[in-house]
């Protein structure tokens, strides 16, 4: 696992941890496959807007990176990258690596 990867994983794990405190009768798990957006919805749209908002702030503060998550490629792919929490990973770190590149 590459250490942007790695420190991905503890951003997404500390925002997990900070929505799931506002969060009453659900909770986000930590492993890869736990749902987090899509055929039950756990959270909802507002709760997944502050979620990834959440974790945006947190990789400008990590890595001094400014992303944006809910960019036309997020939204137009075949199969939402806020379905998962190990989609969720996956995508935030290849949205990561293409702004360290530019």
């Amino acid at each position: 696992m590459s250490d942007k990867r790695e420190i991905i994983t503890t951003i997404v794990s500390s925002a997990i941890d900070e929505i799931n405190l506002d969060l009453v009768k659900k909770k986000i798990s930590k492993s890869s496959d736990s749902e987090i957006y899509g055929r039950k919805d756990l959270l909802d749209s507002f709760e997944l807007v502050n979620f990834i908002v959440l974790i945006e702030e947190k990789i400008e503060d990590k890595l001094s990176i400014t992303v944006s998550l809910t960019d036309d490629k997020a939204l137009s792919q075949d199969y939402s990258p806020f379905g998962t929490v190990g989609t969720l990973i996956d995508y935030v770190t290849a949205s990561v690596n293409e702004q360290s590149v530019d």
